[in-house]
């Protein structure tokens, strides 16, 4: 693939992802509301649990596989620009061309591929330098992007462990006969202590997008000095062509 403007469209949802894991496990966590009934609540609410936690993992991996698909989007945009690319260099040799049959003196046909040959290589000059700045954006994205998915997962099924956990121990001590009081605490203690991780672990990947914004501002300001010296250079250039034709 080419790596004109290349973007970064993979993009980690895992703080939706946690985000929605934990409302159906808080209401188990504090239902049903009298220790009488907790035994009873907890054999009925078990698979819905069961189906949530499921959920929530199938969800994970449909992210990733989401990615790979947006991936082969960014290719096939890269190749589209690209073909923009070429487009626009056979335009501007056209636009030369025309000018220099245009020119009456040997001497003013120098002077239009002398502008052509400056103009062309600040193009390219400042192709490469933006295509640059998108490559590194793009690398530090993943980069930013792998590791935070990374975390995701690690909290996801930690959370979906110490649930599941939770629930057999649960379900083996009401069979137990173990008080419903105590069964309802000791499983309360721990899904909560699970959702406790759960929010801290996402307010640190909430903390990514700050970093996201980095690489984007950086980006940008190396794309605008590129742009600045393009422009700078044809400007020059252009006056010393319309000097050496006596113009202003």
């Amino acid at each position: 693939m080419k790596s004109a403007y290349s973007r970064t469209f993979a993009t980690i949802s895992a703080g939706v992802v946690i985000a929605g894991m934990l409302s159906p496990f808080v209401a188990l966590a504090q239902a049903p509301a009298t220790e009488k009934g907790f035994c009873l609540g907890l054999s009925k609410t078990a698979p819905i649990l069961e189906r949530n936690l499921v959920s929530k993992e199938t969800h994970a991996a449909e992210i990733a596989n989401k990615k790979a698909e947006l991936e082969a989007q960014r290719e096939a945009r890269g190749e589209k620009i690209d073909q923009n690319r070429s487009a626009i260099d056979e335009k501007r040799a056209e636009g030369f061309a025309e000018l220099e049959e245009k020119s009456k003196t040997e001497e003013a046909k120098v002077a239009v591929r002398t502008l052509a040959e400056t103009v062309n290589t600040a193009a390219l000059t400042r192709r490469s330098a933006i295509d640059t700045a998108f490559e590194e954006y793009d690398l530090a994205v993943k980069n930013a992007l792998s590791a935070r998915a990374t975390t995701a997962n690690s909290l996801l099924a930690t959370f979906t462990t110490k649930v599941r956990s939770a629930l057999a121990d649960a379900q083996d001590a009401c069979a137990n006969g173990i008080t419903q009081k105590e069964v309802r605490e000791t499983y309360t203690s721990t899904v909560q202590e699970a959702r406790a991780e759960l929010l801290a672990g996402r307010t640190k990947l909430e903390k990514t997008r700050d970093t996201l914004r980095s690489l984007s501002d950086t980006r940008k300001e190396k794309v605008a000095e590129a742009e600045a010296v393009y422009k700078k250079t044809v400007q020059e250039a252009t006056a010393t062509w319309k000097a050496s034709l006596g113009e202003e």
